[in-house]
């Protein structure tokens, strides 16, 4: 959606959506009480490898800009 809403941005909207996840666990990791599940590889390298999130954010967004841009040329 933040794609479609801003199809020049797109990129800054995968990355951020990507990252957060990582972001948000690797703080729940530092900070948080004990997991209920344990990653593989376990800790913060664990929630680090969540960065690879980044790749099918950022399609997604290219898609929402990608849907933008064929609407408001069909206008």
């Amino acid at each position: 959606m933040l794609g479609f809403a801003a199809p020049r941005r797109a990129w800054v909207a995968g990355i951020v959506l990507g990252a957060g996840i990582a972001a948000a666990n690797i703080v729940y990791r530092t900070l948080g009480p004990a997991p209920a599940h344990e990653m593989r590889p376990a800790g913060v390298a664990g929630a680090a490898t969540l960065l690879v999130l980044i790749v099918p954010a950022l399609a997604a967004a290219y898609l929402g800009a990608g849907a933008a841009r064929l609407t408001r040329r069909s206008r």
